[in-house]
């Protein structure tokens, strides 16, 4: 008995001293595949001094424009007229008498014997406004006008039109509000406009045909059937734009004056009410490409195309 007990024994010390001695060889082995932690390279230390620090420009952006910038939208309406003294006459841009129709007692160009304002009453009249004073500063915004020549028969009925005059271009204007504890603030300013222009010929008058009916009548091309081409082409040549602003795309400049009324809605956010007077002339030359390349040309003409546009808009102050 005591013999079973000492070989049971001895062969449990010796599974034990196994175990132990397969773990130690084990440990051995990977401590030696594994770096001592104290031999990792560790990351440079970045110093506070040499950390990029947005805050003073984060900062600076605020201050330039807390207070100072506003940005909006209006959607304006406006009418072509010509201020004579006292007088605001809508009719005066029939004002000239070149060729005129048989029966009809004066046209303006032509057979055009009047301007028709062409309306678009979309929020797309963009502006930004930047105060230097809490009272006085500058107002960068986008203009578009567009007229629509209409002609009138021997019954003096407006029978077609040969196209439109389309001028667009920012207004840049010194602006001043008068503040006051009131949500109602009054503005006002005057500055210039730089216009580009273009005429939209209708495809008819273009391509020499008498009528848009005969135009239809013959397939509505695109191109003329005789080689004859009408053409109205606005230029810079002729507009003091030039001489104020050397060097600037610009086909035309304007003198705009204008007020209005903000209403304060909320923190930051306003409504207003606008009215723009813009002075201003585009100039025009009309001339036929023959068949075979000769030119009838038929000379420049002024198209006074001065308006009163009214209108409403919201924008939001920072």
């Amino acid at each position: 008995m005591q013999v079973k007990c000492r070989s049971y024994l001895f062969s449990l010390v010796l599974s034990v001293s196994m175990c132990l001695s397969v773990e130690a060889q084990q440990t051995n082995r990977l401590a030696s595949t594994t770096k001592p932690v104290s031999s990792v390279k560790q990351a440079p230390s970045v110093s506070d001094d040499s950390a990029f620090d947005a805050a003073p420009f984060v900062d600076a952006a605020d201050d330039f424009v807390a207070g100072h910038l506003r940005v909006g939208t209006r959607l304006t309406g406006y009418a072509f007229a010509h201020i004579t003294g006292l007088h605001l006459d809508p009719n005066s841009n029939i004002k000239d008498q070149h060729n005129p129709v048989s029966g009809v007692e004066e046209t303006f160009l032509g057979s055009i014997t009047k301007l028709d304002a062409v309306q678009n009453y979309w929020p797309q009249n963009l502006y930004a406004d930047w105060y230097f004073t809490p009272s006085l500063g500058v107002e960068l915004t986008w203009a578009e006008i567009r007229a629509q020549t209409v002609s009138v028969d021997k019954t003096e009925t407006p029978s077609h039109s040969d196209g439109d005059w389309d001028i667009k271009g920012p207004v840049v204007s010194v602006i001043g509000r008068y503040n006051n504890p009131s949500k109602w603030t009054p503005y006002g300013g005057a500055g210039l406009a730089l216009m580009s222009s273009r005429f939209i010929h209708s495809t008819w008058w273009h391509t020499g045909f008498p009528s848009e009916e005969d135009w239809v009548a013959n397939g509505s091309p695109n191109m003329s059937i005789n080689g004859e081409y009408r053409t109205m082409q606005t230029d810079a040549k002729r507009s003091w734009a030039e001489v104020v602003l050397p060097g600037l795309d610009v086909d035309d400049v304007g003198f705009v004056v204008f007020g209005g009324c903000d209403y304060t809605i909320m923190d930051h956010l306003l409504a207003n009410v606008y009215v723009r007077y813009m002075n201003i002339e585009i100039h025009n030359h009309y001339y036929i490409t023959l068949p075979g390349g000769g030119i009838d040309d038929r000379t420049w003409y002024t198209i006074p195309l001065s308006n009163i546009a009214a209108g409403v808009g919201v924008s939001y102050a920072f």
